[in-house]
């Protein structure tokens, strides 16, 4: 059975927290950090929604002009490819597959990558688990997710997939824990063990 990793990408690969509370405050000019921070207890597809918005802009459009620029996690690329040789890795996430493909070349990264699934896929990682696991002939047994938000660990609790959860990315400890992950690691170092741990079963 193919054992698979699935990847957040924002706050957990790449630091975009910046350049996405940039082009949010655009929209909503009057939202805070805080309150930002807090719709991704949510799928953001639909939390932001709730706030009507100032201007209408093209949130990726905006995006594409500065993710270049957004560093990679400290010590994430090693661990992204020490994984890759005994598992594969898969990002889901709430950005456009092409932006994120982009980003991971820039940054010699795609290699390591069997697929990306973004947000023009499915707006629910709920979806995108499923539809993983028919196209990888895998299951919620033989995989893992690596996420920085609570929406995530709740979508994916939806079909019983395990969570590492990391607190460097777009949430707390605090927040995360409301989520009750498999565990929550606190650097790069435990996440590479833990993972190796959780699927060698």
């Amino acid at each position: 059975m193919n054992k698979i990793i699935f990847w957040d990408f924002d706050g957990v690969i790449a630091d975009t927290f910046h350049q996405s509370f940039t082009i949010v405050k655009m929209v909503y000019p009057d939202m805070t950090e805080l309150e930002y921070r807090a719709r991704f207890e949510g799928n953001i597809n639909k939390t932001l929604l709730r706030t009507p918005p100032v201007r209408e802009i093209n949130f990726f459009e905006e995006f594409e002009k500065t993710i270049f620029n957004a560093p990679l996690t400290e010590g994430i690329a090693s661990v992204i490819q020490e994984l890759s040789k005994r598992y594969s890795n898969i990002i889901i996430s709430s950005t456009l597959s092409d932006l994120i493909d982009r980003y991971l070349i820039h940054n010699n990264l795609r290699q390591y990558f069997a697929e990306i699934m973004g947000n023009e896929v499915a707006h629910s990682k709920t979806e995108k688990l499923t539809l993983a696991f028919d196209k990888h002939t895998t299951s919620n047994k033989h995989s893992l997710l690596i996420t920085d938000t609570l929406g995530d660990i709740r979508e994916a609790n939806e079909v019983q997939v395990p969570v590492i959860a990391v607190p460097w990315g777009f949430q707390t400890r605090e927040t995360l824990e409301k989520g009750n992950p498999t565990i929550i690691v606190e650097n790069t170092n435990e996440l590479l063990n833990k993972v190796n741990e959780m699927l060698s079963v």
